[in-house]
């Protein structure tokens, strides 16, 4: 196991002085300038050449997603530092044309993008958004979305994934007792293994009923020895914080209410839940979201049952977290995000524009 996390870092590494030796040169503009105008050929495509790439129909969509922008440097919720999130916007907005997330969506509909499109969402509604991300993008002229999961708007309610989160980082058990056999003896005396474990837990949770899940959560606080935590004043954001963000090129989506797994949801569930969260942005910012995120967002948290009931609702388009840039013709309902996992610059740039060029017409 060491020896793989050596061979990982050193690859690590690699990539990091491939990518400086291109940033700091200028040839990253040659990437930059194939990822507009190529893209992969699907097999036998007409007019495809060596090595296999075609000309770009048109434009496509790069949708960012963050959580959280602090220096906390917390392990069980990692969040993007402040002077990496003020780096990663200074080059997007120098390199990228940044809109708006709804005229993104629109544009990319009517086949009207403009070059290197990008949008910038944040998920859930922290408070750091506004205390670190928003002073960024606001001294950049930036517009982003921020997708808030309405029952932890201004009440100091936690979301159930910030309650097992909490109970890792807090609980000082050498190993979890009485929470299944599953889990019952998992080691828990390093955070290494903290993690390891509170992953495997998430997804466990992830597969059932919200009763189910807040019953379990209850549990997993018991066996790990630790008060559940289902309030924090600071962590979340407050009406106000969202008010004052909306009159300067922020704006706000549905997250759902209670940040359920929708896939496990009736539609009238389904139907309460977010109707629930639209009549609370009407209530306090005097209108209904027309764009929503997914919680969790993979293909398996959300089926048609759900799309249908979101375009009823009045939604315009719908994000995911599946990783991806969008084509002309995407399914509105079904839009890809995802951003490089990298703090170094020269590799998050290097792979903004990689994953476009990779990007085929048919994804």
């Amino acid at each position: 196991m060491e020896d793989g996390r050596a061979l990982a870092n050193m690859r690590s590494k690699m990539i990091r002085l491939a990518c400086t030796g291109l940033y700091v040169s200028g040839a990253l503009a040659l990437l930059r300038w194939c990822a507009k105008r190529m893209m992969p050929a699907a097999h036998g495509a007409a007019g495809a050449v060596f090595p296999f790439v075609m000309k770009r129909r048109a434009p496509s969509l790069q949708i960012l997603t963050y959580h959280r922008v602090n220096d906390e440097h917390d392990p069980f919720f990692p969040a993007t530092p402040v002077d990496v999130f003020e780096k990663q916007m200074a080059y997007v907005a120098r390199r990228h044309h940044v809109c708006a997330l709804d005229e993104a969506v629109e544009r990319l509909r009517l086949g009207d993008l403009p070059d290197h499109a990008v949008a910038i969402t944040f998920d859930d509604g922290y408070r750091d958004n506004y205390l670190h991300a928003f002073p960024v993008v606001k001294s950049l002229s930036l517009p982003m979305t921020i997708f808030l999961a309405t029952d932890a708007i201004g009440t100091g309610r936690t979301l159930w994934h910030d309650r097992v989160f909490s109970a890792f980082r807090d609980t000082a058990a050498p190993a979890i007792r009485g929470f299944g056999p599953a889990f019952d003896g998992a080691s828990l005396r390093t955070v290494r293994e903290r993690i390891g474990v509170m992953g495997q837990v998430l997804a466990s949770l992830r597969q059932v009923h919200d009763d189910e899940r807040n019953r379990r959560i209850t549990e997993l606080c018991r066996a790990l020895e630790v008060r559940e935590r289902v309030e924090d004043p600071e962590l979340m954001l407050t009406w106000d914080d969202v008010k004052r963000m909306r009159g300067h090129g922020v704006s706000f989506g549905s997250h759902t209410a209670s940040h359920p797994i929708l896939s496990r949801l009736s539609r009238q569930e389904t139907v309460a839940e977010i109707e629930r969260s639209c009549a609370a942005m009407e209530r306090h910012l005097g209108e209904r979201p027309v764009l929503f995120a997914y919680p969790n967002g993979t293909k398996a948290d959300f089926t048609d049952m759900t799309k249908d009931v979101l375009k009823a609702s009045g939604f315009r388009c719908a994000v995911t977290t599946e990783f991806g840039v969008n084509e002309p013709g995407a399914d509105r309902f079904e839009l890809k995000r995802g951003r490089p996992w990298e703090e170094h610059l020269p590799t998050f740039a290097f792979k903004l524009s990689w994953y476009r060029l990779m990007s085929s017409h048919a994804a």
